[in-house]
């Protein structure tokens, strides 16, 4: 009940009103898009990491994919016969390798041993003889140097690998055979896989050397001045070691081509002896690791996310008209209803007056003449008739904003319901000492409510009588035509016409204050809104039009043959 009386007196501050729903719809707007917000960052998210897993998962298999591939080939470099079998013989495969290389070592000055390129097979006499590019690109010395500290005993490369790179887990993971798999995480856990897998296609190749004969010796993949070179220990005298010399960016553009499918732009990037690789990137077969150059994409322009943001904006727009649309209505209710209790108490008090003075006078028997008792009586039957057309006023506003049932539509001959009304409509003008003017422009059916059509009419003679009654010209014109649409019917005066800073609010219901009533006419502001709401219920249309000699004219124009709704 509190809660009802504190709302009651806040419906008579209209800005308070307005303020609070300003400050909640704020409110709202502003949590609806911190929520809207963060959802869109958290669909984001989500996407970026579902994208970024896609990735991943397209980096191991292609991992996976290159090892495969490149483990039976780097095995078989030295041997051209067990190429041939594994399909490298020929094709792009063979066209990596610039240059096959026996490293030979000699007795030199002053007992120190000296080194030189020499060729492989005896078939290859042009490596043996031709080594200028391969000096300068890969200097024999230092290749040595290299090799020395690889294989300080001649020893297997293996071996020597672990020896040359200790801390190095992609070299280790690959010299070391059958090295158990070690409670890494799962990054190196998948490269040892992938290393043993490697160990295992290369161990299961039979190489062979010069002289047809098995070896067990595999080849150790290093770096040397951003040259990839392949070496083999070797255990006779006569050679140090053998080697291949791959074309790199050959090889690298072939990689390429073999994980398009899967990472479309990738860069592989060379790991030096010195450091230790991602093993999410690293490949088991060469040191290389693959870096994917592909941009995490931005979500879709739409998703499901987006749409259930939109329909909750929506249902907040949608909210908030409607939420404003009956705050204002409420508004304006309650502006009504002060102004109407403020017009009809101003109204009701002068009729309740004369009729409390003059059946006083009369109780008493203190009117003596019988003239000025007659005249008491006709007072006091105007003033009833006055409190009657209030009352009925209300009645029909009443019936007309609650009522959903059509109105009650008759068939009537213009003519004779022009005739019918006018003697109510002239004896109100002749209480005003004013006189009514008919005239008619065509006669025939006319389907509509009658008694509403009467009121709406007598409500604009009224309106008549009350504002130009002080007029000159004393006559109201009523004029009735019909043609096969409508009925228009208009009533003049020849009055000052209504002002033009009170023309939009004539046809509001309540829209005259107290003050106002004691100013002009008497009334409630009632007549005009019941007469417009009375010709839309009919389908009609009610308007206001400046007359040529000053005088107002109100204009009302109903169907005539189409279905009223």
């Amino acid at each position: 009940m509190k809660a009802f009386v504190w709302f009651g007196r806040l419906s008579t501050r209209p800005k308070v009103l307005w303020g609070l729903y300003a400050v909640v719809l704020l409110g709202v707007t502003f949590g609806l898009a911190a929520l809207s917000k963060h959802a869109i960052d958290l669909n984001s998210r989500q996407w970026a990491t579902a994208h970024r897993e896609a990735l991943e998962q397209n980096v191991r298999v292609a991992l996976w994919r290159l090892d495969s591939r490149l483990a039976p080939y780097l095995a078989t470099l030295h041997d051209t016969a067990a190429a041939g079998r594994l399909g490298f013989a020929s094709g792009n495969h063979q066209d990596f390798v610039i240059r096959r290389f026996a490293v030979t070592k000699l007795p030199g000055k002053s007992g120190k041993s000296r080194f030189e390129y020499t060729g492989v097979l005896a078939s290859e006499p042009a490596l043996a003889n031709d080594n200028e590019d391969l000096n300068d690109k890969i200097p024999v010395e230092h290749l040595v140097t290299v090799v020395e500290q690889l294989l300080p005993e001649v020893d297997t490369v293996a071996d020597a690998a672990t020896r040359l790179w200790p801390n190095n887990s992609l070299v280790q993971s690959y010299s070391l055979p059958e090295s158990p798999v070690a409670q890494n995480a799962s990054p190196q856990r998948e490269l040892d896989n992938r290393a043993i897998a490697v160990q295992q296609q290369v161990m299961s190749l039979n190489a062979y050397d010069v002289d047809q004969q098995p070896v067990e010796i595999r080849l150790s993949p290093f770096w040397i001045r951003n040259q990839l070179v392949l070496v083999r220990s070797r255990s006779d005298n006569a050679r140090f070691f053998e080697g291949v010399w791959l074309d790199w960016t050959a090889l690298e553009q072939s990689l390429s081509e073999d994980i398009a499918d899967l990472l479309p732009d990738v860069e592989f990037l060379p790991i030096q002896q010195d450091e230790t690789p991602d093993p999410a990137r690293a490949l088991a077969a060469l040191p290389v690791a693959i870096v994917p150059q592909a941009i995490i994409a931005a979500g879709p322009d739409w998703s499901p996310t987006h749409t259930a943001l939109m329909l909750c904006w929506l249902g907040l727009a949608a909210a908030a008209i409607v939420a404003g649309l009956a705050l204002g209505r409420l508004i304006a209710l309650s502006e009504r209803r002060a102004a109407f209790v403020s017009a009809v108490t101003h109204e009701l008090r002068t009729p309740l007056t004369t009729f409390r003075l003059y059946s006083d006078l009369l109780a008493r028997d203190m009117v003596s003449s019988e003239q000025d008792r007659k005249e008491y009586l006709q007072t006091l039957r105007r003033e009833a008739d006055r409190l009657s057309h209030l009352v009925d006023n209300v009645l029909r506003y009443s019936r007309l904003e609650r009522s959903s049932s059509g109105p009650a539509i008759q068939t009537v001959q213009l003519s004779e319901w022009i005739e019918r009304i006018t003697p109510r409509l002239s004896e109100r003008l002749q209480s005003a000492e004013m006189t009514l003017e008919v005239a008619q422009q065509g006669d025939g059916q006319w389907p509509t409510d009658p008694a509403a059509v009467e009121q709406l009419v007598f409500n604009l003679i009224d309106n008549a009588a009350k504002y130009a009654k002080d007029a000159t010209d004393r006559r109201v014109h009523l004029e009735a035509t019909i043609d096969s649409d409508q009925v228009t019917i208009s009533v003049t005066d020849h009055g000052n016409g209504v002002p033009e800073n009170l023309r939009a609010t004539i046809f509001k219901p309540f829209a005259k204050s107290a003050e106002r009533a004691a100013e002009t006419a008497a009334g409630v502001g009632l007549g005009l809104a019941l007469a417009r709401q009375t010709a839309a219920a009919l389908g009609g249309s009610l308007t206001y039009e400046q007359s040529n000699e000053n005088g107002a004219c109100f204009r009302v124009k109903l169907p005539a043959r189409k279905t009223i709704l």
